[in-house]
């Protein structure tokens, strides 16, 4: 019995591992469509930049020289797009988000940290730093997560 237990938790494993391999391609493309489709090449100083996780960036502004890292609390405006620029999320016409950096997104967790105070930067979040193979209320599984954030302060 012991051993179609170690079986059975071992295929399952390497199911959610090859699903979520399954998607890098998918959402590298879904990724290059949306920077061209919505022009983010057209001003070189924007141009999108790549991190080894295959999240991309494009820092609007930089804000100040001290920077949050990933245990900050951080105060942010932003507004979070499905690749269809469905909007899940947002801030507009609210006040501005109080999260633990550390509760986020991985994608957050490495993008946020890359500008200071008052500094805006659009993430393009691939789903294995978003919420990968689950879904999340009208986030689909499997979605690449865009995310326009101003940081407001942090602490």
């Amino acid at each position: 019995m012991k051993k179609y237990l170690v079986l059975l938790i071992l295929l399952a494993a390497v199911g959610c591992t090859k699903t979520q391999t399954d998607y890098t391609e998918t959402d590298h493309t879904i990724i290059m469509d949306y920077i061209a489709s919505h022009h983010l090449t057209a001003l070189p100083a924007l141009t999108p930049q790549a991190t080894p996780s295959g999240m991309y960036y494009v820092i609007e502004t930089r804000g100040s020289a001290l920077k949050p890292n990933y245990y900050s609390t951080v105060t942010v405006n932003y507004t979070g797009r499905l690749d269809n620029d469905t909007i899940f999320d947002t801030t507009v016409g609210r006040s501005p988000a109080i999260l633990a950096l550390a509760q986020t997104v991985v994608g957050w967790q490495l993008g946020v940290p890359l500008i200071g105070r008052g500094g805006k930067i659009k993430l393009l979040i691939p789903s294995a730093l978003g919420y990968s193979y689950q879904a999340k209320g009208i986030i689909p599984a499997n979605s690449v997560l865009i995310f326009d954030i101003e940081l407001k302060d942090f602490y």
